[in-house]
C-alpha cells in the first residue's frame, strides 16, 4: 500500500508491477503497458521530448540566467518538492526542459522586435500543465510582462487550468477573490506569500 504524500520511485513501481504480473499472469506487452500507465499517472519520470528550432536561432537564456533572480521558479520548484509526489529526478528534468524552452523564446530585455511561436504537445497526464506553469514562472523571472495562456473551450477544463495556475504561479485562490475579496494563499503562496 502506498501512503499519501509518499514519493513513488521506480523501484516501488517495479515491485508492485511484479506482484501484479504474478497474480494476473500478464504478458510482457501488458506489463510494459502497465508500467507506461503508472509512469504517466505517478510522474515518476518525465521524458524530455523534442524541439524544432530555426537554423538562425541565437541562444540567450543560458548566459542571461546568471543575471536572473529566479524568485518565481524557485518558489514553484519548492512547491513541487514539498507539496506534490514528484521526485527530484522529475523536477530536475522539468527544470532542464523548461530551460531549453526559455532559450527558444526571445529575450525580453532586447530592443529589437522578434516573433516566436511555441506549442507543447503530450499525452494525457504527461506533465504538460506542470511544464507550462514552470515556463510561465521562468518567463516572469526573465522579465516577460504579459503572458497569455490559451485554453480550450470547455468551461470545466478552463476552470481546472485556472486552478492549477492559481496554485503553481499566482499563489492565491482566484475564486475566493471574486466571491469575498479575501486573499486565500495556497499552492506556491504557502511557500512564499509575497
Amino acid at each position: 500500500q502506498i501512503k499519501a504524500n509518499q514519493i513513488v520511485t521506480e523501484e516501488i513501481i517495479k515491485k508492485y508491477v511484479n506482484v501484479f504480473k504474478v497474480i494476473n499472469n500478464i504478458t510482457a506487452e501488458e506489463e510494459e503497458e502497465v508500467m507506461k500507465e503508472l509512469h504517466a499517472k505517478l510522474l515518476v519520470r518525465m521524458d524530455r521530448g523534442s524541439c524544432i528550432k530555426a537554423k538562425d536561432h541565437v541562444t540567450w537564456y543560458y548566459s542571461a540566467k546568471k543575471e536572473i533572480n529566479p524568485v518565481y521558479w524557485e518558489r514553484y520548484r519548492a512547491y513541487l518538492a514539498k507539496k506534490t509526489n514528484l521526485n527530484a529526478a522529475v523536477i530536475d528534468a522539468l527544470d532542464k526542459s523548461t530551460d531549453e524552452m526559455m532559450d527558444l523564446l526571445g529575450n525580453p530585455k532586447i530592443k529589437e522586435a522578434y516573433s516566436r511561436r511555441g506549442l507543447v504537445i503530450g499525452d494525457v497526464q504527461s506533465g504538460k500543465t506542470s511544464t507550462y506553469i514552470a515556463l510561465i514562472n521562468k518567463a516572469s523571472d526573465a522579465g516577460y510582462k504579459v503572458i497569455i495562456l490559451l485554453t480550450g473551450t470547455i468551461e470545466k477544463l478552463r476552470r481546472q487550468t485556472q486552478g492549477r495556475l492559481d496554485e503553481g504561479f499566482i499563489g492565491l485562490d482566484s475564486t475566493t477573490l471574486i466571491r469575498d475579496k479575501n486573499k486565500k494563499l495556497f499552492g506556491v503562496g504557502e511557500i512564499d506569500g509575497s
